[in-house]
């Protein structure tokens, strides 16, 4: 942990491959409540009888409107249960930006953004500089945004995981 009592951010480039991802999608702006979001989403996966476990959260833009995706990354489903849907996403690279793991949760709160210190990766994705030869591809004419990621099996503990697309620049 470094000296200020927030984790160190760390970068690092990653590649998804090809994937389904089967969730509750939601349109969202910048005065959105997200309680509702998040009531809604529990709701809908309870409903489903698939609980209101989920793995990621993808940001995107569909017709226009910026897409808050909460689910999972499947194989397939033969069935899509009401209130879910399922989005095929094309293989891309990432600039990751996070921080150092955590062992211990602060008073057993949740590893999410709202968690010290966690939420400064959000301002640093904003401004990150990219890697040598690549430049961002999180505009609304990308396929993704972002992905968030609250990885708690992070080698060391747990870490909160922003995953911000890019591509190599034409040469």
């Amino acid at each position: 942990m470094s000296e200020t009592d927030k984790p160190k951010i760390v970068t690092f480039r990653a590649r998804l491959d090809e994937f389904l991802f089967l969730g509750v999608e939601q349109a969202v702006t910048n005065s959105t409540d997200f309680g509702k979001v998040w009531d809604y989403y529990f709701k809908t996966a309870g409903g489903s009888g698939l609980g209101g476990e989920y793995d990621y959260i993808i940001w995107y833009y569909k017709n226009n409107e910026q897409i808050f995706f909460v689910g999972k990354m499947v194989d397939g489903a033969d069935e899509i249960p009401e209130g879910f849907s399922l989005v095929k996403f094309p293989a891309c690279e990432y600039f990751v930006v996070t921080h150092e793991a955590c062992e211990n949760l602060h008073d057993g709160i949740f590893l999410t953004q709202s968690y010290v210190g966690i939420g400064q990766t959000h301002d640093y994705r904003e401004h990150v500089p990219m890697p040598d030869g690549y430049m961002r591809f999180d505009g609304p004419d990308s396929p993704i945004t972002q992905i968030e990621n609250e990885n708690a099996n992070a080698t060391g503990g747990g870490r909160f995981e922003r995953w911000v697309p890019i591509k190599k620049i034409d040469g």
